[in-house]
């Protein structure tokens, strides 16, 4: 089977972007554990490299 140049970049940009997903969910999943145990906003951003808006926003949905 043959795959265009332009095809395989436009695969490889998907994949790339799905494990940036995945990157920014475990994230996100890392810092509500650290606020269930009640690391401060500033410990959480210098960790995981959110923002504070990321971070309350977890903190709101609780």
């Amino acid at each position: 089977m043959y795959v265009s140049l332009m095809e395989k970049k436009g695969m490889e940009k998907g994949i790339l972007q799905e494990m940036e997903k995945g990157m920014v969910k475990e994230k996100l999943e890392t810092a509500r554990r650290m606020l269930e145990r009640g690391m401060s906003v500033a410990v959480i951003i210098d960790l995981t490299g959110l923002t504070e808006d990321e971070i309350l926003r977890l903190k709101r949905e609780g």
